[in-house]
């Protein structure tokens, strides 16, 4: 959950595959959880209207920000939009 309150889902192939190894995680929740503070770049953003309300859903990815200083390690975007 972001500070704003929302929620974010962050898809298996955007954590961080090099910090995982590292602690020896066998499965993505080993090493990362629910309310866990992390650095995370918002990779998209899409909302439809449904009735009166309108919905949000976040993208995100942890692999292309440092983890330490919170630092852009994409800041182009350029490999983030190439990654399947």
């Amino acid at each position: 959950r972001l500070e704003s309150g929302w929620e974010v889902m962050v898809h298996e192939s955007q954590l961080d595959e090099g910090k995982l190894r590292s602690v020896k995680a066998k499965r993505p929740s080993d090493y990362y959880h629910r309310g866990m503070q992390v650095w995370l770049k918002v990779s998209d953003l899409q909302h439809a209207k449904d009735g009166q309300q309108v919905k949000a859903k976040l993208q995100g990815s942890f692999k292309y920000v440092d983890q330490q200083s919170g630092a852009d390690l994409d800041p182009t975007g350029a490999a983030l939009l190439h990654d399947p």
